[in-house]
């Protein structure tokens, strides 16, 4: 039986969890499910967006945050297809079908993404969990929520990575060239695509840009 007073990651995730649910209920996450979905009737576009939460051990304590991960079923499937293409020479090679399209962590969404970024929350006892809870619900009330409803149209979902060049990481082509595709058009995303300067370019990055230009764009 656990100790009341015992702090645990798993501990902290369920309060967070339970507060999360009691404060908005289904005004803006699917009750539905077990983890933390977003649900929101004004979302016009087919990204799911999941709430996650992290309490990592240091010590006695524990660094606390929060994250928003954006997945696309568009996205999944042609970035598995690129995986296939880029990997043709390993027999043994197994893509995968789930491929995330971006993560963020509420305390990068806060601070702009600056390299500095907002500290993640030390929690050692049951105040310090009631306050991150209270900085968790701040957040969705505030900024985060703010970007998390940017993700409801495909427009202002093509503003965001205009805005962070590098938030999809080494995958960032495929995956705006996706967005583009959905939110303006093929041949708008291959004008984009066209007008890039692949060389020099990392040999992943590179690939993409090749692989696009080859098979959606010839």
């Amino acid at each position: 039986m656990e100790t009341p007073n015992v702090i645990n990651a798993e501990k902290i995730r369920d309060k967070v969890t339970d507060a999360l649910r009691s404060r908005f209920d289904n005004r803006l996450f699917n009750a539905n499910s077990k983890r933390i979905h977003v649900s929101s009737p004004d979302n016009m576009t087919d990204f799911a967006v999941e709430i996650g939460i992290q309490a990592d051990r240091r010590y006695e304590e524990y660094e606390c945050y929060l994250t928003a991960t954006i997945k696309w079923k568009k996205f999944s499937k042609l970035y598995k297809n690129f995986d296939i293409w880029y990997h043709k020479d390993k027999e043994e090679f197994r893509p995968k079908s789930n491929k995330i399209f971006c993560v963020a962590s509420f305390d990068n969404i806060v601070d702009g993404f600056s390299a500095k970024g907002r500290a993640p929350f030390i929690v050692s006892s049951e105040e310090d969990i009631d306050a991150f809870i209270a900085r968790c619900l701040d957040d969705l009330q505030g900024e985060v929520g703010v970007w998390i409803r940017r993700w409801f149209s495909w427009e202002t979902a093509v503003d965001v990575l205009d805005v962070n060049k590098k938030i999809c990481g080494a995958w960032r082509d495929i995956a705006y060239y996706c967005l583009l595709d959905q939110a303006y058009g093929r041949e708008y995303a291959c004008k984009w695509i066209a007008a890039i300067d692949s060389a020099g370019m990392p040999k992943l990055l590179g690939a993409q840009i090749d692989w696009i230009r080859l098979n959606l764009c010839a």
